[in-house]
C-alpha cells in the first residue's frame, strides 16, 4: 500500500509539474534572497577581517604635534597589551605628473629591511603587490592601486618628481625623485574616498610608499601599533573594540610625562636656535650697510663718464650732417632710376608668365581636338547600328500595346465580378445584422417576461428565440460564404491589375528606346560642328601668341640699356665720400669703446644693487623668521598624543558603515517576500486540494484516515519547498553576497570574497519557508477533510448567480458588451479568487514601489543638502578667530575675486541622549545672525516654508526632532563638548539630510551653557567654483597662518554620494528580486485561474468562440485584476516604503520621504508588463484545452 501511495504522489508531481515548479520557484526565490542578504554581511565582515589580518593592519595609530621620538616608541612598546610597533614617517607634498599636472601626493615610509623577509618583525600595514615589485633601493617607491588612483597618469617605470612649489622640501626629504617599481594594495587605503590633506586642494590624489631613509625628519611623524590577541577576534566585534580601547587607555596614561619631556626638549632647542639666529642677523646687518656705501660711490663715477660720452656724440653728429648734405641729391636721382628699372622688370616677368600660360592652353586645346576627331568614327558606327535595330523595336512596341489592351479588358471584367461579389456580401451582412438584432431582442423580451412572472409569454418567446437563432446561424453561414467569394474576386482583380501594370511598363520602355534612336543623328551632327569650331579657335590663338612673343623681346632690350646707365652712375658716386667716411668711422669707434666701458660699469653696478637687494630680502626674511620663531616659541604648548583606531581610517570607516547598511536592509526587505510567497503557496495548494475532491472522497470512503490523505499533500508541498530551499540556498548564499561584493568593487579595492556556509541563516530561512508552505497546505486540507465522503465525491455546487452592483446602474450596464458583462460577473462572483489575485499583485507592486522609492529617497538628498540647504561651499577651520578678522587670512577672505562672502561661526560636535539612545549632533553658532540665511537655508521639508533663525531659542533638524520626539515649543537639554549642559526652547524645525544640527545665536549659547562660544570655523562662498578655482583658493588658504584645514562641500558631496550609491546598488538588487517575484506570482495565479475554469473555457469554445475571443475572454479579467492590484499595491507601497525608510536610516542621515512620479509609473508599468507577458505565456495553454475531455471531467 505504501508503495502504491508513493507512486500516487510521484504521479501527482508529474501531472502537476507546473504547479510543483511554481512552489519550487517561489520558495527558492524567497529562501535565496533572505539567506543571501543575511549572509552577505557576515561574509563581508569575515572577508574584510581576513584581509586586514593578512596585511597586519594597525590597531592603533599614534600622532603628535611635535612628532614622536625613539623614547616615545620604546614607551609605547612597553605598554601592556601592545604587540608589534612600527614607527614611521609620512608627508603630503606636491608632485609633478608625466602629463605636466601637479597633484597632492602622500608618501609613507616602509621598512626596506623587512619587506622581503619571510617572517618580518614590526612590519604593519603590509603591502600586497598588484603589479611590479616592492621597493628595495632607496630611490624606489610603489604607489597604491586604490580605486581613485586608477585615473592617475603614473605607471610602473615612471618617475615621481617632487614639485619645486613645495615648502621646506630639504627638511622633509633627502631626495626629490623616486622611480615607481610597483603598484600595491594597502589595507590603509582601499576606498574611493580621498584622504584629507593639509596642502593644495585639501585632498590626497596619490599615495606612495618608499624607504624610511628618504625622509629628513628628526623625529617620527606617526607610530603604528597592534594589540595582542586581536587577530583571533573579528575587528567588527565589540570584543575587538573593547580590547583596543583598553590598550589605548593605557598608552594615553603614559603619554603625559613623555609629552612634557618632548615639550621641554623642543623649547630648549628652539631657544638656542633663536639665540644663534640673532647673532647671525647682527653680522648680516653690518655687511648690508657696507655694501650700500660702496654702491653710492660707484654711481657717482658712472654719472661723470656718461656726461663725457654725450659731448662726443654731439660733435660727431654735426660732422655727419655736413657730408650728407652734399650727397643727398645725387643719391635720390640714382634711387629713382633704380625704382623704374625694378618696375620694368616686374612688368616684363608678368608678360612672360602670360605668354607661357597661353602656350600651355593652346597645346591642351590641340590635344583635346585630336581626341574628339578620333572618337567621331566610333559615334557614326554606333548610329548606323542603332538604325538597324529600329524595325525590331517597332515590332516589339506593337506587340506590347496589344498585350496592354488585352490586360485592360481583363481588369474591367474582374472589376465587374468584384463589384457583384461586394454587393452580395453587403446583402448577407444586412441579413446577419437583422438576425442578430432579433436574437438580442427576444433574449431581452424573455428577461423582461421572467422579471414580471409571465411564464407563458416567456415560453412562447423561447420558441421564437430557437427559430431566430437558427435563422441567425443560417445568416452567419451565408455571410461567411459571401466573404470567401469576395476574397477570391479581390485576389483575381489584384492579379489582373498587376498584369496590366507590367504590360504598361513594357510599352513605356519600347517608346523610350525609339525616342533615343530618333535623337542619335542630331547628336552626331552637333559633335561635327563642335570640332570645326575648335579648329578655328586654335588657329586664332596661335596668331595672338606669336605677336605677344615679339613685343616681349622688344621691351627686354630697352630694360638692359637702362641697367647699364645706372651701374655707371653708382661707380662715380661711390668714390667721393670714401675719405670722409673713414674719418667718421674712426671717431665712432672711439665713442663705442667709451660706451662699452660705461655699459660694463652699469652692469657691475646693477649686479651690486641686486646683491644688495638680495641681501636686504635675506635680511628681512631672517628678521621675519626670527619673529616667527619667537612667536612660535611663545605659542608652543605641551603636545598631546592622538590615538586613532581603525574607525578613524577613512577607508575602514566607510567599509564598516556600508556593511551596516547592507545589514539593515537585509533585516527588513525579505520579510515581505515571505508574506507574498505564503499567499501564493496557500492559493496553489488550496486549488490542488479542490481539484482532488473526488479522489479525497474516494480515499475516505475506502477507509483512509485524515492523516494519511493529508500526508500526500504535505509531502508534495514538503518536496517542493525542500528542493526550492536547497536550490535557493545553493544560489543565494553565493550569488547575492558575490553580487553585492562585486558591486562594492566600484568603490573599494577589495580582496577576495569568502562565502561561508552560515547554518543559522540557512536553517532559519529554509525552515521559515517550509513552515509557510506546509501551514498553507495544512489549512487547505483541513477544511476539505471535514466534509463527508458523499459530499466530496459530488461536484461542488457552483456559486449562485446574483446581480452585481453594476446591474443597478442601467446607464453603464446597458452599454456594456455581452462578454464584458460576463467578465464583470466573474470578477465579483468569485470573491476569494478576486481578493487572492489582487492581494498577490498588490504585494508585488508594493515591493517594486518600495525599491524604486528607496532609490528616490537616496538619490537626491546629497544634492539637496549641499546645493539647496548649505549655500556655502567652503568650510575653513581656524586656530584663532582674530586671524580671520585681520592678517593674511582676512586678506584672502576680503578678495572678491576669490571669495564672494564669508561668515565666522562656532561649530562643535556633541553627543546627546534621547530616550536612552546616544545621538550625535553639531552645534552651529554664527557670529552674525543676520547674515546666516545667506549661508544656510533654514526651511521646512513640506512646502519649503522658511524657518526664521531664532535669537532666543534653537532651530533643530527634522531627523533630530523625529528621534527625540520634539516639536516647536518643546524643551531640549544639550551638553556641549566641555561637559556643560543647557536647556533650550525649540523655536523651529528645519529640513536636513546629512548629519544633525542645532542652530542657535551666540547670546543663546552663552546664556544656556554659561560660556561664550569660541568661533573656530569660517563658512565661505567661493567666487570661482571650478576645479582650478577651488585648488587655487585651497592653496592660498592653507598657505596662510592660522588655518588648520579647508574642506569643500563638493568633496563632501562626492563622499556622501559615493556612500549612497553603494546603498543604491543594493536597491537595484532588491528591485530585480521584486521583479522576479512579481513574474512568478502572476504566472502562478494566472495558471491557477485558468485551471479552475477549464470547463467554462471549453464551453465557450463549443459555443463557437474563436481563439482570439477566448484569449480576450480570459485576459480581460486578468487585466482588470492586474489594474486593481496595481493601484492597491501603489497605495500599500507608500506605507511599506515609509516603514523601510524609518527602519534602515542611520542617525547621521535622513533619507527623502517622497516618491517620484516616475517610480509610481515604473512600478505600475512593470507589473502590467509582467501581466501581459504572463498572458502571452498562457496562450498555448488556452489553445490546447480539449473541449471533449474538459466537458467529460467533473468539477
Amino acid at each position: 500500500m505504501r508503495r502504491t501511495y508513493r507512486k500516487n504522489i510521484l504521479r501527482t508531481v508529474r501531472a502537476t509539474l507546473g504547479r510543483f515548479l511554481a512552489i519550487f520557484a517561489i520558495v527558492a526565490l524567497g529562501v535565496g534572497f533572505l539567506a543571501g542578504l543575511l549572509a552577505a554581511t557576515p561574509d563581508m565582515r569575515y572577508s574584510g577581517d581576513r584581509f586586514f589580518d593578512e596585511t597586519h593592519m594597525y590597531d592603533l595609530r599614534i600622532l603628535s604635534e611635535l612628532g614622536l621620538t625613539e623614547e616615545d616608541v620604546d614607551a609605547i612598546r612597553a605598554v601592556e597589551g601592545v604587540g608589534e610597533v612600527m614607527p614611521g614617517y609620512y608627508a603630503d607634498v606636491f608632485a609633478d605628473t608625466p602629463d605636466g599636472d601637479t597633484v597632492v601626493a602622500r608618501f609613507h615610509s616602509v621598512p626596506l629591511e623587512q619587506v622581503e623577509e619571510k617572517e618580518p618583525e614590526n612590519y604593519l600595514n603590509r603591502l600586497e603587490v598588484v603589479e611590479g615589485r616592492l621597493p628595495v633601493k632607496e630611490d624606489e617607491c610603489v604607489i597604491s592601486g586604490g580605486s581613485y588612483l586608477t585615473g592617475s597618469s603614473f605607471e610602473v617605470g615612471d618617475t615621481i618628481e617632487l614639485s619645486a612649489d613645495n615648502e621646506d622640501l630639504e627638511g622633509t626629504f633627502t631626495r626629490t625623485s623616486f622611480k615607481i617599481v610597483g603598484v600595491v594594495k594597502s589595507s590603509n587605503y582601499f576606498s574611493v574616498e580621498r584622504e584629507p590633506a593639509n596642502i593644495g586642494s585639501g585632498t590626497v590624489s596619490i599615495v606612495a610608499y618608499t624607504g624610511a631613509q628618504n625622509f629628513a625628519y628628526d623625529v617620527y611623524t606617526e607610530v603604528y601599533a597592534s594589540v595582542e590577541g586581536t587577530q583571533e577576534m573579528s575587528c567588527f566585534s565589540d570584543e575587538y573594540k573593547d580590547a583596543v580601547q583598553a590598550v589605548s587607555s593605557r598608552i594615553e596614561a603614559v603619554s603625559g610625562a613623555l609629552c612634557q619631556k618632548r615639550y621641554d626638549d623642543v623649547k630648549a632647542q628652539t631657544e638656542q636656535q633663536l639665540a644663534d639666529a640673532r647673532a647671525q642677523l647682527a653680522d648680516a646687518q653690518q655687511d648690508y650697510d657696507d655694501g650700500r656705501a660702496e654702491v653710492a660711490e660707484n654711481e657717482e663715477k658712472l654719472a661723470d663718464a656718461e656726461a663725457e660720452i654725450e659731448a662726443g656724440e654731439a660733435e660727431l653728429a654735426r660732422n655727419k650732417e655736413t657730408i650728407s648734405g652734399t650727397l643727398t641729391q645725387k643719391q635720390q636721382q640714382l634711387a629713382d632710376a633704380e625704382a623704374l628699372v625694378i618696375e620694368g622688370k616686374a612688368q616684363l616677368e608678368a608678360a612672360r608668365t602670360q605668354l607661357d600660360t597661353a602656350s600651355a592652353q593652346l597645346a591642351a586645346g590641340k590635344t583635346a581636338l585630336e581626341a574628339a576627331k578620333q572618337q567621331l568614327p566610333a559615334l557614326e558606327q554606333a548610329v548606323e547600328q542603332a538604325e538597324a535595330q529600329r524595325p525590331v523595336l517597332e515590332r516589339q512596341l506593337s506587340s506590347a500595346k496589344a498585350a496592354l489592351e488585352a490586360a485592360e479588358a481583363a481588369v474591367a471584367e474582374k472589376q465587374a465580378g468584384y463589384d457583384e461579389a461586394l454587393a452580395r456580401r453587403d446583402e448577407a451582412q444586412g441579413e446577419y445584422d437583422a438576425a442578430a438584432a432579433e436574437v438580442a431582442r427576444l433574449e431581452q423580451a424573455i428577461k423582461d417576461a421572467e422579471a414580471i412572472g409571465d411564464t407563458d409569454t416567456a415560453d412562447q418567446l423561447r420558441g421564437e428565440l430557437v427559430l431566430a437563432e437558427a435563422e441567425f446561424s443560417t445568416a452567419q453561414t451565408d455571410l461567411a460564404e459571401k466573404e470567401t467569394i469576395l476574397s477570391a474576386r479581390s485576389a483575381e482583380l489584384q492579379t489582373a491589375n498587376s498584369q496590366r501594370d507590367a504590360a504598361q511598363a513594357q510599352v513605356t520602355g519600347y517608346e523610350a528606346a525609339l525616342a533615343a534612336l530618333d535623337a542619335a543623328p542630331g547628336q552626331l551632327e552637333d559633335a561635327r560642328a563642335q570640332i570645326a569650331q575648335q579648329e578655328k579657335t586654335l588657329a586664332e590663338g596661335e596668331a595672338q601668341l606669336a605677336a605677344g612673343e615679339a613685343e616681349y623681346q622688344k621691351q627686354a632690350a630697352v630694360l638692359r640699356e637702362a641697367e647699364k646707365e645706372i651701374a655707371s652712375g653708382k661707380t662715380s658716386l661711390s668714390m667721393a665720400p670714401a675719405l670722409a667716411q673713414l674719418q667718421m668711422q674712426l671717431a665712432e669707434e672711439q665713442l663705442e669703446e667709451a660706451k662699452a666701458e660705461v655699459t660694463d660699469g652699469k652692469a657691475q653696478l646693477e649686479e651690486a644693487k641686486q646683491q644688495l637687494a638680495d641681501g636686504k630680502a635675506e635680511l628681512d626674511d631672517a628678521k621675519q623668521q626670527l619673529a616667527d620663531g619667537e612667536q612660535a616659541l611663545a605659542e608652543l604648548e605641551v603636545p598631546e598624543w592622538f590615538l586613532l583606531t581603525r574607525s578613524e581610517n577613512v577607508s575602514y570607516a566607510s567599509f564598516e558603515m556600508n556593511i551596516e547598511k547592507v545589514d539593515a536592509v537585509a533585516k527588513v526587505f525579505p520579510v515581505f517576500f515571505f508574506l507574498v510567497a505564503a499567499l501564493v503557496a496557500l492559493t496553489t495548494m488550496t486549488r490542488m486540494v479542490e481539484e482532488d475532491r473526488l479522489q479525497i472522497g474516494t480515499l475516505k470512503a475506502l477507509g483512509y484516515g485524515k492523516g494519511s490523505i493529508m500526508a500526500k499533500y504535505l509531502l508534495y508541498a514538503l518536496a517542493a519547498s525542500v528542493l526550492g530551499s536547497a536550490f535557493g540556498l545553493a544560489v543565494g548564499l553565493t550569488l547575492l553576497p558575490t553580487v553585492i561584493w562585486n558591486a562594492y568593487t566600484m568603490m573599494y579595492e577589495l580582496p577576495k570574497l569568502y562565502c561561508l556556509f552560515n547554518a543559522r541563516f540557512a536553517l532559519f530561512s529554509s525552515l521559515t519557508a517550509i513552515a509557510c508552505v506546509l501551514a498553507a497546505t495544512l489549512n487547505a486540507c483541513w477544511a476539505t477533510l471535514h466534509e463527508v465522503p458523499a459530499q466530496l465525491m459530488l461536484p461542488r455546487a457552483p456559486k449562485a448567480g446574483k446581480r452585481i452592483f453594476l446591474e443597478h446602474i442601467p446607464f453603464i450596464w446597458r452599454r456594456m458588451k455581452f462578454t464584458h458583462k460576463v467578465a464583470a460577473r466573474n470578477l465579483l462572483r468569485y470573491k476569494k479568487r478576486f481578493f487572492m489575485t489582487v492581494t498577490g499583485i498588490a504585494g508585488c507592486t508594493a515591493l517594486l514601489l518600495t525599491g524604486f522609492g528607496l532609490h528616490d529617497s537616496i538619490s537626491d538628498i546629497v544634492y539637496k543638502q549641499f546645493g539647496d540647504i548649505f549655500l556655502y561651499d567652503v568650510s575653513i577651520t581656524v586656530k584663532d578667530a582674530a586671524k580671520a578678522e585681520s592678517g593674511a587670512l582676512a586678506d584672502v577672505l576680503a578678495d572678491g575675486d576669490a571669495v564672494k562672502d564669508a561668515l565666522l561661526v562656532h561649530q562643535e560636535k556633541i553627543t546627546s541622549h534621547f530616550n536612552g539612545e546616544a545621538f550625535s549632533t553639531y552645534l552651529m553658532v554664527p557670529e552674525n545672525s543676520a547674515g546666516f540665511p545667506d549661508f544656510v537655508d533654514l526651511r521646512t521639508r513640506k512646502g519649503g516654508t522658511p524657518v526664521p533663525f531664532s535669537e532666543t531659542g534653537v532651530v533643530i533638524t527634522e531627523k533630530m526632532a523625529e528621534r527625540g520626539g520634539f516639536s516647536i515649543g518643546s524643551q531640549i537639554t544639550l551638553e556641549n563638548a566641555d561637559g556643560d549642559t543647557g536647556t533650550f526652547t525649540v523655536d523651529g524645525i528645519a529640513e536636513n539630510y546629512v548629519e544633525n544640527y542645532v542652530y542657535l545665536s551666540a547670546e543663546t549659547y552663552e546664556h544656556g551653557f554659561g560660556a561664550a562660544p569660541v568661533f573656530n570655523t569660517v563658512l565661505a562662498i567661493s567666487a570661482n567654483p571650478s576645479g582650478e578655482g577651488r585648488d587655487a583658493l585651497s592653496a592660498r588658504l592653507l598657505g596662510t597662518d592660522g588655518v588648520s584645514s579647508v574642506s569643500f562641500t563638493s568633496d563632501l558631496k562626492t563622499s556622501f554620494s559615493g556612500m549612497l550609491q553603494k546603498i543604491d546598488i543594493i536597491v537595484v538588487v532588491l528591485i530585480v528580486a521584486a521583479g522576479l517575484l512579481a513574474y512568478v506570482v502572476l504566472y502562478n495565479l494566472t495558471n491557477i485561474n485558468i485551471a479552475e475554469r477549464v470547463k467554462e473555457i471549453a464551453t465557450i469554445k463549443v459555443l463557437g468562440f474563436y481563439d482570439k475571443e477566448v484569449y480576450a475572454y480570459v485576459y480581460r479579467e486578468n487585466i482588470v485584476l492586474s489594474l486593481i492590484g496595481t493601484l492597491t499595491g501603489l497605495v500599500l507601497g507608500i506605507f511599506l516604503h515609509m516603514f523601510v525608510i524609518y527602519t534602515v536610516e542611520v542617525d547621521a542621515t535622513m533619507f527623502g520621504r517622497s516618491i517620484k512620479f516616475w517610480s509610481y509609473a515604473a512600478s505600475a508599468g512593470l507589473t502590467i508588463l509582467f501581466s501581459l507577458l504572463v498572458n502571452l505565456a498562457m496562450r498555448r495553454k488556452l489553445r490546447n484545452i480539449s473541449m471533449v475531455e474538459s466537458m467529460k471531467a467533473p468539477e
